[in-house]
């Protein structure tokens, strides 16, 4: 059994026929897309999720990486008609998603440096109780090298798809990455001449 589902005509002042309807009303905007123009949300949010997952597990941890990759894609739901419009919507979730994991990670570096003033003593706040031991230096470095690294290896982006990512130059991508190198080969040696 198929329901017809009618079609707005011109403007749309009337209520809203169906959800795939709201899905799809940045069809009609100027520089949609045709590859895109029939894709839904649904489709969207079940391809990109478990990488979104990823992501915010690398830069943040695992304890936090569901609720990330979550809100992430709350609000690309709230931007959906304009990301439709969009040559690469998963571009702009993923940066939303690199974006809330850093402000995580500075929120709990406040709150530690808080907890640690109040106690008058030094104290470790442990981000997760069970944490990838390279993932765990890579949280250390600045956020840019952070966001650079998570995207150079996993998901395997080339310099120009990490730019356009996180909406800076190809060379500052390159800077950021190398930095990131640099910083986790001293923190590797360091580890090895301290377990010496």
């Amino acid at each position: 059994m198929t329901h017809d589902v009618a079609q707005p005509s011109g403007t749309s002042d009337g209520p809203v026929s169906s959800t795939s309807e709201v899905l799809d009303s940045g069809r009609d905007q100027p520089g949609f897309p045709a590859d895109r123009s029939s894709e839904l949300f649904d489709n969207f949010y079940h391809r990109e999720l478990p990488r979104l997952v990823a992501l915010a597990r690398a830069l943040a941890g695992p304890g936090a990486a569901d609720d990330l990759a979550q809100e992430a894609m709350l609000k690309a739901y709230r931007h959906w008609s304009k990301l439709l419009t969009y040559d690469r919507p998963e571009a702009w979730v993923r940066r939303i998603c690199a974006n809330l994991a850093t402000s995580l990670l500075r929120r709990r570096a406040a709150e530690a440096r808080a907890l640690v003033r109040l106690s008058a003593r030094r104290q470790s706040v442990a981000l997760s109780e069970s944490h990838d031991a390279f993932w765990d230096q890579v949280r250390h470095l600045p956020r840019r090298q952070a966001q650079s690294v998570a995207l150079r290896y996993l998901y395997d982006m080339q310099v120009l798809e990490i730019a356009q990512t996180l909406g800076c130059s190809e060379g500052s991508v390159k800077v950021h990455l190398s930095r990131a190198r640099q910083a986790l080969a001293a923190q590797l040696v360091a580890d090895t001449e301290g377990s010496a």
